[in-house]
């Protein structure tokens, strides 16, 4: 059996731009997390959750050796930090969106307790 969080519970993200695109990284708090998201993080489902502010493709790729899940969304910055009239035009509120998805956990699953340092405990 699983169970529903939302992805804050289970990784904390990071964004920024490039020109005309925004980039999001998902890394989970404990790397055996990083299996778990694998198969449901893909690029169409970041494609959905962006669609209002995404015009073009949105690519995935996968650091294993850092356990961080990498999304490149192309045409996603309204033209480029120093072109766009966008609110968002550095990017960095698309981090916080993207933990607001819902992920499947199995039932026995703990949320991290985390620190005032952003820390794991044990």
């Amino acid at each position: 059996m699983t169970k529903r969080v939302t992805l804050d519970q289970v990784a904390i993200a990071h964004s920024g731009d490039k020109g005309d695109t925004a980039n999001v990284a998902v890394i989970p708090y404990r790397y055996e997390d990083y299996d778990l998201l694998r198969p449901q993080l893909t690029a169409a489902r970041v494609k959905a959750l962006y669609a209002g502010t995404v015009k073009g493709e949105v690519k995935r790729y996968e650091l294993p050796g850092t356990r961080i899940i990498n999304f490149h969304l192309l045409q996603g910055n309204g033209g480029g930090s120093s072109r766009s009239l966008i609110v968002d035009r550095h990017a960095i509120a698309r981090a916080a969106l993207i933990l607001s998805l819902e992920v499947e956990v199995p039932d026995n699953w703990k949320s991290p307790q985390i620190d005032d340092l952003g820390r794991v405990q044990k």
